[in-house]
């Protein structure tokens, strides 16, 4: 598979990563019922939205005000990031060349950073055990400084669903769930990624 080099510039006067849920809370508990907060989202084989046949995804947030999730093995290509220093007289930090994953078909400008535990900052969501989320731009820079996680996910756009309308898929078994882990998650290997979600969906029952 090969994948083109992008070069994007991000800059500290602006905010490129927005945190979408700011009342998202940790899920290193079961998930209650229904709610798939800090699980994974398994599309079924025969899932009938095209945009989302054999993906998984993340699950920031699910609740009564509706869902949040990034899907995490839709590889769009890698891309090489300029990020602005914040101090004055340094210019432009090292770039930072990494594979970027689309998180969904909303808001494809916005940029979230799954990694591993080894980093938070005051805009970091403890999403599930060994996988953390990061939305905002002091990841970039700790990332391009050397100073960032140790595994990283990049991903742009996200998965959003209205009040009651991923119950309602989920109603239609239209998905599996699965219990989160960082092996699966930060998996190097992209290629039979979907099918070992599907298949540890059982694991924790």
């Amino acid at each position: 598979m090969r994948f083109t080099v992008t070069r994007w510039k991000f800059a500290a006067a602006f905010i490129v990563c927005a945190l979408l849920l700011t009342g998202a809370k940790p899920s290193d508990q079961p998930a209650q019922s229904n709610l798939v907060t800090g699980r994974l989202l398994v599309a079924v084989p025969k899932m009938p939205d095209p945009r989302f046949r054999d993906t998984i995804i993340l699950m920031i947030e699910h609740n009564k005000d509706g869902a949040f999730g990034l899907i995490i093995n839709r590889p769009l290509g890698f891309a090489e990031f300029e990020i602005e220093s914040k101090q004055e007289g340094v210019g432009m930090l090292p770039s930072s060349r990494t594979l970027v994953f689309g998180g969904g078909p909303v808001e494809p400008e916005k940029s979230f950073i799954v990694h591993s535990t080894d980093y938070e900052n005051k805009g970091t969501v403890k999403v599930a055990h060994g996988v953390w989320m990061t939305a905002n731009v002091e990841i970039l820079h700790a990332i391009a400084s050397g100073k960032g996680p140790k595994k990283v996910l990049h991903v742009i756009g996200y998965s959003g669903w209205s009040p009651g309308q991923l119950d309602t898929e989920m109603s239609r078994e239209d998905w599996y769930t699965s219990p989160v882990t960082p092996a699966l998650v930060f998996a190097e290997k992209q290629e039979g990624k979907w099918e070992k979600a599907v298949a540890e969906r059982y694991r924790d029952l």
